[in-house]
């Protein structure tokens, strides 16, 4: 049986239903598609500004951990920066970050590699597949590995 015999039943056969039909299916298309177009773009340019956001507040702990003189204490910033960003911070000092592999979902970890190569600039793992919720990004620093655990939810936004 031909394609056209099977949808010949569910056409319109007055001339008023097939001209809306001709108009109507058009725009619905169009509707379909650049909705899809609108909302693929907008939760990558949200993503990425989430992404963004995490690695500035990585960098920024970087930057106050960098500032402390020889021998300083590590542990006071780490607190300040876990109650202001919730998320986990910890320093391993004279540890070596073993490979730079990402895992997880691949959106997610593009942008975040993204965000990580443009503000922080050090070498870098990044987990996102171990967790429902959290993903771990550990940064190599010339003494140590800073290791983060970041909630999904500053990730993500399951709004949009």
């Amino acid at each position: 049986m031909q394609f056209s015999t099977m949808l010949k039943p569910y056409l319109p056969k007055s001339l008023l239903g097939r001209a809306v039909l001709i108009i109507v299916m058009p725009l619905i298309l169009l509707q379909v598609v650049s909705t899809t177009i609108f909302f693929e773009n907008h939760w990558k340019k949200v993503g990425r500004r989430l992404a963004l956001g995490v690695a500035g507040d990585i960098e920024l702990v970087i930057g106050n951990m960098r500032r402390l003189p020889v021998g300083g204490d590590v542990r006071g910033i780490l607190i300040d920066a876990q109650a202001a960003t919730h998320m986990k911070f910890e320093y391993r000092p004279g540890s070596v970050l073993a490979d730079t592999r990402k895992t997880g979902e691949y959106l997610l970890v593009e942008q975040l590699v993204g965000a990580m190569d443009e503000i922080v600039h050090k070498p870098h793992r990044i987990d996102a597949g171990e967790s429902d919720s959290t993903v771990i990004i550990d940064v190599q620093l010339a003494d140590g590995v800073l290791a983060v655990e970041v909630p999904r939810k500053r990730l993500f936004s399951t709004t949009t």
